[in-house]
């Protein structure tokens, strides 16, 4: 494709950090407003700097809930484990 288009670079950050179905449903939804954006507002260089910024703060974003996913799974299995071993210990 020739012509303007999103920031390679902030694409490849948001492959490289989410899983693949997120990065490509976010990239798909953020190419269609940088188009969108890149029409109707100030050109190329303003609507390079506003999909970079929101290419990182989405990635950053969606990868602290995932971070915390799996920290509230540990700390479940973590007290599923202390539970069991309180049974098994009234139970001696």
């Amino acid at each position: 494709m020739r012509g303007p288009h999103p920031p390679r670079l902030a694409a490849w950050l948001v492959e490289r950090a989410l899983p693949e179905e997120e990065a490509q449903r976010l990239l798909g939804d953020l190419d269609e407003e940088y188009f969108d954006f890149q029409r109707s507002r100030r050109g190329r260089w303003t609507a390079n700097l506003w999909y970079r910024r929101q290419t990182l703060a989405a990635a950053w974003i969606l990868r602290l809930r995932r971070r915390r996913a799996v920290t509230d799974v540990r700390m479940t299995m973590r007290e599923g484990e202390a539970t069991m071993d309180s049974i098994v210990q009234d139970v001696r």
